[in-house]
């Protein structure tokens, strides 16, 4: 079979050279890097300029708490989640195990002091600079990542971040190449919204931290605000009316937008850059450029295989029988649904969504599933 005719997928056989550092959710921070507010490069300006406003602090937004009483099984499923943890308080109390050791870190120049229950990242070289991390990001399953001083118009994400499942510090990824930044890279205006927003449901006003109730991607980020759901169940609405929007009513190209405002859609990448061969990365883009997708008449989304309310299944077998739906063996049983493999069954997976490794230009040993869903060659 030929490759698809697209152009974010021409550059497949590019895979091993290195891609950009921008914006992995949950592990690698923000997608920008700006050491001082007013040394904003013009065209990092332009960006940040056209950024849309995101949702007002006051427009509705509950927490997902608010949506316990009605809706039991859902909630306490979901807030067990690696998305409900992406974003916690960073102390303590918060973080448990998943809390960074304090001290000196190697020979970074940088250390973790405890006081008091809350965290500071430091500079250890005479007059260095310190200040309190304010926020995780993070669920833990791979890298956390720090940030602090947030205001109504920056915040910093830190200079390393913190693999506790490893015990390993590492170079915060859109870092390595930048010296001299004292403790962290500074992130401004809409880029500093996004970064916050995309591991909470919600701002508090008049600053880029998470709302108090929103803090992690609850309830919220994928219905929309509940304030006038429940105002309306609680008048008695008709089912038809019930002010909340159902991700189980959308088209799959409106499911896969909803996931992509975090995970990227085709708008959001670069397809004259290495980040238009980064599948694993963003899977979104990935699936709208995928045969499967195409093939099937669009009709292939985020949630055909997933369900939003808990984590990704790590059983093969699931996604198995989601692929055998569409590709299954002919009624009289004569021919295989793949002509490669001895199981007719089984072993899609592992040829056509492998463990890609993301990253490859940092020491961050992380992997994700490739979503472009296509026939690959052992590259290793």
């Amino acid at each position: 079979m030929k490759l698809p005719v697209l152009a974010p997928v021409r550059m497949l056989a590019a895979f091993t050279a290195v891609i950009t550092l921008a914006g992995l959710v949950a592990v690698i921070g923000c997608n920008q890097n700006i050491n001082r507010i007013d040394e904003i490069d013009p065209d990092v300006a332009k960006q940040i300029a056209s950024i849309p406003p995101l949702d007002p602090p006051d427009s509705g937004f509950v927490g997902s708490e608010a949506c316990r009483s009605c809706h039991a099984a859902e909630f306490g499923v979901q807030h067990r989640t690696h998305h409900a943890q992406t974003l916690r308080p960073a102390t303590r109390a918060s973080l448990g195990s998943l809390a960074p050791p304090t001290g000196p870190i190697g020979e970074t120049g940088y250390a973790i002091e405890e006081k008091e229950g809350a965290f500071y990242f430091k500079s250890v070289a005479p007059g260095g600079d310190n200040a309190r991390i304010e926020y995780a990001l993070g669920s833990g399953i791979a890298n956390i990542t720090y940030v602090g001083r947030i205001d109504s118009n920056r915040l910093t994400e830190f200079r390393l971040s913190y693999n506790p499942g490893r015990k390993r510090w590492f170079i915060t990824p859109g870092q390595e190449a930048t010296e001299d930044i004292a403790l962290g890279s500074v992130h401004a205006k809409g880029i500093a919204r996004r970064c916050i927003h995309c591991h909470s449901d919600s701002l508090a006003s008049g600053t880029n931290a998470p709302a108090p109730q929103s803090a992690g991607v609850g309830c919220e980020s994928c219905h929309g605000p509940g304030a006038k759901h429940i105002a309306a169940v609680q008048d008695g609405s008709p089912p038809g009316n019930l002010q909340i929007q159902n991700p189980g009513k959308l088209t799959p190209h409106e499911v896969n937008m909803a996931c992509a405002k975090c995970h990227r859609s085709i708008d959001d990448i670069s397809l004259n850059g290495l980040d238009a061969v980064d599948t694993p990365r963003f899977q979104p883009y990935a699936i709208e450029i995928s045969p499967c997708y195409r093939k099937s008449g669009n009709r292939l989304s985020c949630i055909t295989c997933h369900d939003p309310h808990t984590d990704a299944s790590t059983d093969l077998q699931h996604y198995e029988k989601v692929c055998l739906s569409c590709h299954n063996a002919s009624v009289d049983h004569t021919q295989k649904s793949c002509p490669v493999t001895i199981n007719p069954a089984g072993g899609c997976i592992g040829c056509h969504m492998p463990q890609r490794r993301v990253l490859p230009a940092t020491r961050i040993p992380l992997t994700m599933t490739d979503h472009l869903i296509w026939a690959y060659k052992p590259l290793h």
